[in-house]
């Protein structure tokens, strides 16, 4: 029982540091948004990936002191897991109503704080610009 939430400790770990929390924008930890039993399923199948991720979990079993950052980190610059669930973490992350609603609040903040410009404004600045970006 100790291996199963070890591996999967090890595996939130790893989402985890793929997409950090970030205290501006999310505070909430990536695998606290998403559903990580369908990460721990993609690489229960892979079975390469499988031995690798029950080997460091039977390392924290053997070990007196259950350090995760340490083997958290050796699994993420392994970058194993990482090819793996990529695409799909990405997907249910951008797609996770938390991370919809904080994008949405803060395209609203951005687009209140920009005034509306003249277009005939706009196209002066252009002509006076450098000829370097002219050509662009």
């Amino acid at each position: 029982m100790a291996e199963k939430k070890n591996f999967r400790i090890l595996i939130e770990g790893v989402i985890n540091k793929m997409i950090p929390s970030n205290k501006s924008f999310v505070v909430t930890k990536t695998s606290k948004i998403i559903n990580t039993n369908k990460f721990v399923k993609i690489v229960k199948k892979d079975h390469n990936l499988k031995e690798k991720i029950r080997y460091f979990s039977d390392m924290i079993e053997k070990s007196k002191i259950k350090n995760y950052d340490y083997f958290i980190n050796k699994i993420f610059r392994l970058k194993v897991i990482e090819k793996k669930i990529e695409t799909q973490l990405l997907q249910d992350y951008f797609t996770s109503k938390e991370i919809i609603r904080k994008l949405h609040k803060r395209s609203d903040l951005f687009f209140k704080r920009r005034k509306k410009k003249n277009i005939h404004y706009l196209l002066k600045l252009v002509k006076k610009g450098k000829i370097k970006y002219k050509k662009l």
